[in-house]
């Protein structure tokens, strides 16, 4: 039995132009050190299924800002950033869901910065999409993997393979849940003990 496989999107199928640094912003705007905000959107924001003034409101009351910043917020977190799709992910995707793959993604993504997969192209080959602000959890939360697993109604012994771009979140993430991954390494960044590719295209050689 074919096992489901499983894509992470940003840096794996889709590339994020980063000409507007959200976090970047935040923490220029109010003086508060990058890091932190990104934690706190991450585990806090990423989560919930919330519209841009929610989330406005909940960075202004958990870093203490004034009432008055909220419009600020709310202006620097709605930004989508632009994407283009990487060279190799429509014809991969594709050629894969012809020779009879399941095809998933699931991603940490903020509610109303994320495209849907119609506006991104991908609707004609992901069959399902696992988004954090969905599930309550982010990668690499083993209870995220969990529920995915549970959701798409994997059979006994089908098994699933994650496919991105991050060791951390993607790799150890999935691993840690029991299940396969491989690493995409586009920039070949680092040596790794672990099944890796530098494109996509290469997974046509792994998944017949």
């Amino acid at each position: 039995m074919k096992p489901v496989i499983c894509f992470d999107m940003g840096g794996t199928l889709v590339r994020f132009e980063q000409k507007f640094n959200m976090y970047n912003a935040l923490s220029n705007e109010f003086d508060i050190p990058e890091e932190n905000i990104r934690h706190f959107i991450k585990s806090s924001i990423s989560i919930l299924n919330c519209d841009k003034k929610q989330a406005s409101l909940k960075i202004r009351c958990y870093f203490e800002l004034p009432k008055e910043s909220e419009n600020i917020i709310e202006c620097l977190i709605a930004r989508k950033a632009d994407f283009t799709l990487f060279d190799d992910t429509i014809d991969t995707l594709n050629l894969l869901k012809q020779r009879g793959y399941n095809l998933i993604v699931m991603s940490n993504a903020i509610s109303f910065r994320t495209y849907s997969l119609e506006e991104m192209g991908l609707s004609d080959y992901i069959s399902h999409a696992a988004y954090s602000f969905d599930y309550g959890y982010t990668k690499p939360q083993q209870q995220f993997f969990s529920k995915v697993e549970k959701n798409i109604h994997i059979s006994n012994g089908q098994g699933i393979i994650m496919i991105g771009d991050s060791l951390n979140e993607d790799v150890c993430g999935a691993i840690n849940a029991g299940w396969s991954a491989i690493y995409l390494n586009r920039k070949n960044k680092q040596s790794v003990n672990c099944r890796q590719v530098n494109t996509l295209r290469e997974l046509l050689c792994l998944f017949p």
